[in-house]
């Protein structure tokens, strides 16, 4: 496991957010909690990134470029199933970059694009 630097920026049409963290690679799973003190978990398999947030709101997402699948947004005791479309996915190099549209049955939720860029924290090695 190596301990990682997070530069985490999200944006939609109605914001955009940054934070900076600490985490843990593990081979091909990347962990770390942002400011408001939730969970991340990433883990690419495959031409896949597999994403699950905890906390309140909470979500799993699996992106793949050019595919539609079906994810889990839960706010409260509230699961709403909503279809995640990858239009944009790039992974390694020390960045994982997507941009994709969540949608709610037929109806746009919102377009949206995160950027992680990692490396190896320099800390581990004082």
């Amino acid at each position: 496991m190596t301990r990682i630097d997070i530069d985490f920026s999200i944006k939609n049409e109605e914001r955009k957010q940054s934070f900076k963290s600490k985490g843990d690679l593990d081979n091909n799973t990347m962990r770390f909690t942002d400011d408001n003190g939730q969970k991340h978990d990433l883990k690419v398999v495959e031409n896949r990134l597999h994403y699950q947030r905890s906390g309140d709101p909470s979500f799993t997402f699996v992106f793949e470029k050019g595919v539609s699948h079906v994810g889990r947004y839960q706010i409260g005791h509230q699961t709403i199933p909503m279809n995640v479309e990858t239009h944009h996915m790039k992974t390694g190099d020390g960045v994982i970059t997507v941009t994709y549209t969540l949608k709610q049955e037929d109806i746009i939720i919102g377009h949206t694009t995160f950027t992680i860029k990692y490396n190896e924290s320099k800390e581990e090695h004082e």
